[in-house]
C-alpha cells in the first residue's frame, strides 16, 4: 500500500508541473454546464437507499479535505444530484467530463454508466487515479429529469488528514457538447504530451545509438550499460506521461509497474555503467543484487509482502555502490571522473529533492503552481544531468583521443622517416655485401669448377684403373670355355657389387680328378679384388706346383701360405683379412668336400635338397697358425647336382618389406629350379635377384655356381 500511495502522490505532482495549476475546473467549450449544489452521503453499502439517510448539502462535489467530517468518512461516500435538461443543449448525445482525484462509479437513473479507477471499501483492492480528462457520453433528453449518483472512494485521504493538508476531495462533473469536448481534450493532450514525447525520443535515441556502438565494438561494455540506463529512463518517462493521460485500469496498472520498476533497474545498472566507463574491476558480488532485483520485481507483480522495503533497499545499495565506484575512480585519477561525478550528484540530488517535493505537495496543495514550476526545473535537471555529463565525457574522450592520435601520427611520421633512412642505409650495405658476395661466389665457383675438373679427371683415372683391374681379374678367373671343358653341364651367376669383386672361383683337372673352389674374400671392390688375386695365385701354386688337390690339405695349406703372404704370422701384425672357401674334388667314385664357413648344397637322385655344413673357421685373418678342416665324402652315384655360393645372394635386402632375403628363401628357389636345365636355372636366379633387389643398393658381391654331375 505504501507503493500505491507513493505512485498516487507522484502522479499528483506530475499533473501539477504539466498543467502548472491545481485541479480546479477548466472550461471545455462555449456551451457547458458545471453541476453544483450536490448532496453528500456517508454510506458504505452500495445497495443502501438514500431516503432514510440525512445528506450533507455541498455546493460542489469537489471540496477541500479539511471540510470533511472525519467521524463519518471512512474512505467511501456517495454524491447525489437531480438535474433537468433545459434548452441550452440540443436534443442529442452529450459528453460528461469528470475531474477527480480518487476512484468513482457514475450512475444515471440507477444505471451504472462509467467507472474511473477501482472503487472499494477495502484499501488494498482500491485503485486511484488523478485526471481532468475522463470523458463519457450519454443521451440526455430535453426537459427530462435525471438522478446522478457518484460512488466515490479515496482511502489515501487518511494521509492528508494526518499531514494537515488541504488536497482536493470528490468529483467535479460537467456536461458539454461532445464534439467540442473531444476536440479540446485532443488539443490539450497533444500539447501536454510534448514533454513526454521529447524526453522519450531523446532517451530512446541515446539507447539505440549506444546499443549500435556496442554491437560494433563489444569489447567496450560501457556503451551497453549506458544504453540500458537510457532505455529504463525512457520507460520511466513514458510510464509517467501515460499514467497522466489515461483512465483505463489495465493501462494504468502497466504504466504504474513501469514507474516503479524502472528506477530499480536504473540504480542497479548505474554501478556497472560507472565501472565500465572508468575501467574499474567488475563487481562479481553485485550479481546477487541483479538477481535480487528480478526477485523484487516478481514480488511486486504478484503482490508478495515486503516488496516495497526490498525495492527501497535495492535503490539504496545501487546508489551507495555507484558512489563507491565514483570515489574509487577519483582516487585512481581516472579521466572524466569529475564530469560524470557532477552529473551523478545532480541526478541523485534531483531525485532526493523530488521525493521531498512529493511530500511537500501532500501538505501544501495551495502552492501547486509555484511548486509545479520548481518541480519541472528539478525534473529537467535530474533527467538530463547524467546523459549530458556522459556526453561531455565522451566528447572529452574523443577530443583527447584525437589529440593523442595526432601526437602519435607525428611520432609515426618521425619513426617512418627514420626507418626509411635506415632502410636506405641497409639497402646500400646489402648492395655492397651482395657485390662482395657475388665476387666471392664467382671466385669459389671457379675454384669448385677447377676442383671438379681435377676430381673428374682423377675419378676417370681411378675408374679406368679399376676397369683395367677388372680385366686383369677376369683374366685370372677361369674362362667360360675352360670352365665348360671341366664341367660341361654347369652355370656361374657372378655379379660384383662394384666393378671388381672379392668373390672368385677356381677350376682345374688333374689326373682325371676335377677340382672346383669358390671363395668369398674379406671386403668387396678393390680391397676384395686384391685379396682374390692373392688367394687365386696361392691356390694355383698349390695345385700346379705342389700337386695338392685334396680339399682338406688344400684349404689347410692355403691358410698357412695366406698368413705368410699377408705377414699375419709376424708378431704385432694387425692384418685380419681372410676368406671363406668351399672346395670340391670329383673323382670317379665319390665327391670330396671341405669348407671353411662355406657349405655345400646338393640334390640326391630323388631331388631332395641336402646340405653339408662347413668347418666354423676362416682361411687367413686369424692368429691361429694351423687349422684343421673337416672333410666329407659322398658317393658320386648319390649326387645329381650341387651348388657352391657366397653369402652375397642371401644377404641382399629388398622384397615388399625391404628385408634380407635369407638362406631359407635361397634354398626354396634352388628346390624350385632343380628340375630345370642349368641355363634356365641361371636365368631364374638372375631374374629373382633383380626382382628382389629392385631399387635397393646391392650390399655384397654375388656368386652362385651350379654343377650337374
Amino acid at each position: 500500500m505504501q507503493l500505491k500511495k507513493y505512485l498516487f502522490f507522484l502522479c499528483i505532482c506530475l499533473n501539477t508541473f504539466v498543467n502548472g495549476q491545481d485541479t480546479s475546473l477548466v472550461s471545455l467549450g462555449k456551451k457547458e454546464v458545471t453541476l453544483i449544489n450536490w448532496q453528500l452521503y456517508y454510506i458504505q453499502n452500495p445497495n443502501s437507499t438514500f431516503e432514510n439517510t440525512a445528506p450533507v448539502k455541498i455546493k460542489h462535489s469537489e471540496i477541500p479535505v479539511d471540510s470533511i467530517d472525519r467521524k463519518h468518512f471512512s474512505g467511501v461516500c456517495w454524491f447525489r444530484k437531480i438535474i433537468k435538461v433545459d434548452s441550452i443543449f440540443p436534443n442529442s448525445r452529450l459528453s460528461v467530463r469528470l475531474s477527480m482525484v480518487g476512484a468513482a462509479e457514475i450512475f444515471i437513473n440507477k444505471k451504472r454508466i462509467a467507472t474511473a479507477g477501482t472503487v472499494s471499501s477495502n484499501e488494498d483492492s482500491e485503485f486511484l487515479i488523478n485526471t481532468q480528462r475522463y470523458v463519457f457520453s450519454y443521451d440526455f433528453k430535453k426537459d427530462s429529469v435525471y438522478e446522478i449518483l457518484i460512488r466515490y472512494s479515496n482511502h489515501a485521504l487518511e494521509s492528508s488528514y494526518s499531514s494537515g493538508g488541504n488536497n482536493s476531495f470528490g468529483v467535479s462533473m460537467e456536461i458539454a457538447n461532445t464534439e467540442d469536448t473531444l476536440n479540446d481534450i485532443m488539443r490539450d493532450r497533444l500539447s501536454n504530451s510534448n514533454f513526454g514525447t521529447m524526453f522519450f525520443v531523446f532517451f530512446m535515441t541515446l539507447f539505440l545509438v549506444h546499443l549500435a556502438i556496442f554491437l560494433f565494438n563489444r569489447k567496450d561494455r560501457s556503451n551497453l550499460f549506458y544504453s540500458l540506463f537510457c532505455l529504463f529512463v525512457s520507460t520511466l518517462v513514458a510510464g509517467l506521461f501515460a499514467y497522466r493521460f489515461t483512465c483505463i485500469n489495465s493501462i494504468l496498472q502497466v504504466t504504474g509497474l513501469f514507474i516503479i520498476i524502472s528506477p530499480i533497474f536504473i540504480f542497479t545498472i548505474l554501478p556497472y555503467m560507472l565501472r565500465a566507463f572508468f575501467s574499474l574491476p567488475p563487481l562479481r558480488w553485485y550479481r546477487a543484487i541483479v538477481i535480487t532485483a528480478f526477485i523484487c520485481i516478481a514480488s511486486f507483480i504478484f503482490s508478495f509482502p515486503y516488496h516495497g522495503l526490498l525495492m527501497l533497499l535495492l535503490v539504496i545499495i545501487g546508489s551507495v555502490e555507484a558512489l563507491r565506484s565514483l570515489i574509487l575512480a577519483f582516487k585512481l585519477r581516472k579521466k572524466g571522473v569529475k564530469i560524470i561525478g557532477t552529473g551523478l550528484v545532480l541526478f541523485t540530488l534531483s531525485l532526493l529533492i523530488a521525493s521531498l517535493g512529493i511530500y511537500y505537495a501532500g501538505k501544501h496543495s495551495s502552492d501547486n503552481q509555484v511548486f509545479g514550476i520548481i518541480y519541472l526545473l528539478i525534473f529537467f535537471t535530474g533527467i538530463l544531468s547524467i546523459p549530458i555529463s556522459i556526453t561531455i565525457f565522451l566528447a572529452y574522450t574523443i577530443s583527447f583521443t584525437n589529440r593523442s592520435l595526432a601526437n602519435k601520427l607525428i611520432e609515426v611520421e618521425k619513426l617512418s622517416a627514420r626507418s626509411i633512412e635506415q632502410e636506405r642505409e641497409k639497402q646500400l650495405l646489402l648492395a655492397s655485401q651482395n657485390e662482395m658476395l657475388e665476387r666471392q661466389v664467382t671466385e669459389r665457383t671457379y675454384k669448385i669448377t677447377e676442383q671438379k675438373k681435377i676430381i673428374e679427371e682423377k675419378n676417370k683415372d681411378i675408374i679406368d684403373s679399376i676397369n683395367y683391374a677388372k680385366r686383369i681379374q677376369a683374366a685370372m678367373l677361369p674362362q667360360e670355355e675352360e670352365f665348360k671343358s671341366v664341367f660341361n653341364d654347369s652355370f656361374v651367376f657372378y655379379q660384383p657389387r662394384d666393378i671388381v669383386s672379392g668373390d672368385f672361383y677356381y677350376v682345374t683337372e688333374l689326373k682325371g680328378q676335377k677340382l672346383i673352389i669358390a671363395a668369398d674374400c674379406t671386403g668387396h671392390g678393390v680391397p676384395g679384388a686384391l685379396m682374390s688375386m692373392v688367394g687365386s695365385n696361392i691356390i694355383n701354386k698349390l695345385t700346379h706346383e705342389n700337386k695338392i688337390v685334396d680339399p682338406k690339405l688344400l684349404l689347410e695349406s692355403l691358410h698357412t701360405q695366406l698368413r705368410q703372404a699377408l705377414k699375419q704370422d709376424q708378431k704385432g701384425s694387425s692384418n685380419r683379412d681372410g676368406m671363406d672357401v668351399a672346395a670340391v674334388l670329383i673323382t670317379e667314385k665319390e665327391i670330396i668336400y671341405s669348407g671353411a664357413n662355406r657349405s655345400l648344397i646338393y640334390f640326391d637322385n630323388d631331388n631332395i635338397l641336402r646340405e653339408i655344413k662347413p668347418t666354423k673357421t676362416a682361411i687367413g685373418g686369424s692368429h691361429i697358425e694351423n687349422i684343421t678342416i673337416e672333410q666329407h665324402h659322398v658317393p658320386i652315384n648319390k649326387v645329381k647336382q650341387f651348388f657352391l655360393f657366397s653369402d652375397g645372394f642371401a644377404d641382399q635386402f629388398g622384397g615388399p618389406d625391404g628385408k634380407k632375403l635369407m638362406v631359407s628363401k635361397f634354398k626354396q628357389w634352388l628346390i624350385q629350379i632343380a628340375p630345370l636345365p642349368l641355363k634356365e636355372q641361371q636365368h631364374f636366379l638372375s631374374d629373382q635377384f633383380k626382382s628382389w633387389k629392385k631399387d635397393t643398393e646391392q650390399v655384397d658381391d654375388v656368386m652362385v655356381i651350379g654343377i650337374r654331375v
